[in-house]
């Protein structure tokens, strides 16, 4: 029996913690600690062709700021989402309202 294909992978970018937690799942990610490291890691990932949804958390996003918000408005691959850091909550509804805007669903605003 062969495995099923793979679809594309999924990277965080983030602190150390956030790259830990979620590679306790198997997810790969990049620390980053400042502007610098975060927009040379984004823009690693971005172009990996395999790289089918990247996850920052919002300390880096912050550091990001339009690079990010660029990135996130990008029609094609990959969907790029900011992410609670450590210790914050995420407000409900927020992700799943701004996956549907990005694949068209939902109205912007």
């Amino acid at each position: 029996m062969t495995a099923p294909p793979r679809h594309g992978s999924v990277i965080v970018i983030g602190s150390s913690d956030a790259v830990l937690g979620l590679g306790l799942l198997g997810i790969d990610g990049i620390e980053a600690h400042d502007a610098e490291t975060a927009r040379a890691a984004l823009t690693r990932a971005l172009d990996d062709p395999s790289t089918r949804l990247v996850l920052v958390d919002e300390m880096v996003g912050a550091a990001l700021g339009d690079a990010l918000t660029s990135a996130s408005d990008a029609p094609q691959a990959p969907l790029v989402v900011e992410i609670p850091a450590g210790g914050a909550g995420l407000e409900a509804g927020s992700l799943r309202r701004r996956v549907e805007r990005v694949l068209g669903l939902a109205e912007e605003g």
